[in-house]
């Protein structure tokens, strides 16, 4: 199954080269994203994955299959507050910048949920998807309620394994793969 996988993503690189920039010619920050996550909300409902949008924060999260075993994969989403001079066709004209890959998070989370979802029969329980904004902030009332953020990330714990994504070449060879926890 792993190698039908593995073609299938190699059907869908002109449609993620696609995604990844259009994603990248509208870049956000902080906790406003809207052009984001209406793009990506499109592109949910192009492959009729079930979702929920949590728009005081610009989350999104996004369900496929069925069962009680949960897995989650999380993608951050948030540019830079940087102009980008890189004069490349799809560079953003915001004054903003996904000068950290944001932009690519996004899209191999988009690509993912294209694979389950044509799997979602296969599948031996739920697979959440986390589309993000960099951290969210923890909620500073004293009265113990939760910030819009912790709200919309406390839908995601049913999940036994968490996996994000990080692109940093200094130290994971092309070709390889990394794994690393955060404690």
């Amino acid at each position: 199954m792993a190698h039908k996988i593995l073609e299938e993503a190699q059907e869908i690189n002109d449609l993620l080269i696609k995604w990844r920039r259009d994603l990248h010619q509208i870049p956000e920050t902080d906790l406003e994203f809207p052009k984001t996550v209406e793009y990506i909300s499109k592109r949910l409902d192009e492959m009729n994955v079930e979702y929920k949008v949590f728009p005081e924060v610009s989350v999104i999260i996004a369900q496929i299959g069925k069962g009680d075993k949960c897995f989650l994969l999380r993608s951050d989403m948030d540019a830079l507050p940087v102009e980008e001079e890189t004069g490349l066709e799809f560079a953003s004209k915001n004054g903003c910048m996904h000068g950290c890959g944001h932009d690519l998070h996004a899209t191999i989370l988009l690509g993912a949920a294209k694979i389950l979802k044509a799997h979602e029969e296969e599948l031996p329980g739920v697979v959440k998807l986390l589309f993000q904004p960099g951290d969210l902030p923890r909620s500073e009332s004293s009265s113990g309620s939760r910030s819009p953020g912790e709200s919309a990330c406390r839908c995601c714990l049913c999940s036994a394994c968490i996996c994000g994504n990080s692109i940093w070449n200094d130290w994971i060879w092309c070709g390889s793969h990394g794994i690393c926890i955060w404690l």
